[in-house]
């Protein structure tokens, strides 16, 4: 990573690479997996001090759905939860509702 705008120098966060970092919402942690895309880890970070991680420690591991160039996972807005994808079993179906209070408003409805 690098402070933006400048001026400073690179600071390696991973000493092995990695990929999709996501920060959180007050700066001061910088999740990203590793190269093979099974681990999740956290760097935890000090902003006062030029970005100087404190810290690194794995999360977990997992099958979850991976890409090089954007993070296929997110941080809660107040830092605490993780929302990830997981690769179905060939049986199972993904699904995506949205407006999901109108829908089940809709729902309960019809059973009155």
């Amino acid at each position: 990573m690098r402070p933006f705008p400048g001026p400073g120098s690179r600071v390696q966060v991973s000493p092995a690479g990695g990929a999709e970092p996501v920060w959180s919402p007050d700066g001061t942690r910088l999740f990203y997996r590793d190269n093979a895309g099974r681990d999740l880890f956290v760097a935890k970070l000090d902003p006062a001090r030029a970005m100087t991680v404190l810290s690194r420690r794995k999360l977990f591991s997992g099958n979850f759905d991976w890409d090089w160039d954007i993070a296929d996972y997110d941080v809660s807005r107040d830092g605490k939860e993780l929302l990830m994808v997981r690769f179905p079993n060939e049986d199972q179906e993904i699904v995506v509702t949205t407006h999901w209070e109108k829908v089940l408003r809709e729902r309960l409805r019809v059973g009155n």
